[in-house]
């Protein structure tokens, strides 16, 4: 008999003050408890932030921003008034300079994966041309 899966390490409406790893492949930032991720929106990678878990499945979770403890420097306002409700304009919290170095990252990243090829051979700058 095989074993049990493991649980994950939070329950829904667990409170965690994490650092943001990295974003993921959407919009969320992710945060991790002991290798288990949790996909947080409308937060910056390298922010220390306040969440509270609202769900917890056995290979990752999420949960919503309740406060940012130490902002990125590139944390902007967003300029839309419907940033949250909307989900249209992902990054509108991150300063345009940052946005675009995301979706270059971004871009490098799935080209490099679908041409089966290392990022750092390809003009990613080039394409973007001048931040």
């Amino acid at each position: 008999m095989p074993d049990r899966p493991p649980q994950a390490p939070v329950h829904q409406d667990d409170v965690l003050d994490r650092v943001v790893e990295a974003f993921g492949d959407g919009p969320d930032g992710i945060v991790s408890v002991d290798r288990y991720v949790l996909f947080v929106p409308e937060v910056i990678p390298g922010e220390r932030v306040r969440v509270v878990v609202t769900s917890a499945a056995r290979k990752y979770g999420r949960a919503e921003l309740l406060e940012v403890l130490e902002p990125s420097p590139d944390r902007v306002e967003p300029r839309c008034p419907h940033y949250h409700e909307c989900g249209g304009c992902q990054l509108q919290h991150l300063a345009h300079p940052a946005q675009l170095r995301e979706k270059s990252e971004r871009l490098g990243r799935m080209l490099a994966h679908s041409l089966d090829v290392d990022v750092a051979s390809l003009p990613m700058r080039a394409m973007l041309g001048p931040v």
